[in-house]
């Protein structure tokens, strides 16, 4: 549920289970917590879904159950992992295919979903530009200062039509995204944006792999 956070209000908790080799999709509706529920935008936020095993850093060395070593992570930067049916009615569908589950371990796992929203625009200088290089998650600034703007991680970085998340700010110039499919070339400041991300856990549960039916 979505937006009001309050320590009285938890996420929504539900079980999926599946077998392996199962194509389901997932039915989200993003709604706030009044009584009775309005539905929440999704417009220029971004969803992520992932199941995995556990969460964080174990203490085994090389073993990784964030979502880096997520059993499976979806996210709405392509519409063939999450697609957003009625982004202003708050409704998606999360796509989990037949090659994401046809080897998944029969071991009881977690999952939850995730949405980031945007809360306020940042301004981005005059004759600044971002140049985007195919395959690479980071973007070079030119005449801008990343930490001058102040972007923090979980903010929201717009361009080429994707919005996507900000993960990590390593030097005034470079910004690691949570994406690397971009086309190559370098971008005005009207050729993109970012915006103060405001993120909240929607929903989780339990994630439950049965064996296959037919093998």
């Amino acid at each position: 549920m979505y937006p009001e956070l309050s320590a009285t209000v938890i996420p929504i908790a539900q079980e999926l289970r599946l077998h392996r080799g199962d194509a389901v999709d997932v039915n989200v509706q993003v709604q706030d917590d009044k009584d009775p529920p309005d539905h929440v935008s999704l417009a220029g936020g971004v969803l992520r879904w992932a199941a995995k095993l556990g969460f964080g850093q174990t203490e085994r060395e090389g073993v990784v159950v964030g979502n880096e070593g997520a059993l499976i992570l979806k996210r709405s930067y392509d519409p063939r992992e999450i697609e957003f049916t009625s982004d202003s009615n708050g409704q998606a569908i999360v796509h989990l295919r037949r090659e994401d589950t046809r080897r998944l371990p029969l071991s009881q796992a977690a999952w939850d979903l995730e949405f980031t929203r945007p809360v306020g625009g940042i301004e981005i200088p005059s004759g600044a530009s971002v140049y985007l290089v195919s395959g690479s998650p980071t973007a070079i600034a030119s005449g801008l200062n990343w930490e001058t703007l102040q972007i923090m991680p979980g903010d929201l970085f717009t361009a080429q039509g994707k919005t996507v998340l900000v993960l990590t700010v390593p030097s005034a110039v470079h910004l690691e995204l949570d994406f690397s499919g971009w086309n190559t070339g370098s971008l005005p400041n009207s050729g993109f944006r970012i915006s103060a991300g405001q993120t909240k856990t929607l929903a989780s549960g339990p994630f439950i792999v049965d064996g296959d039916v037919v093998l």
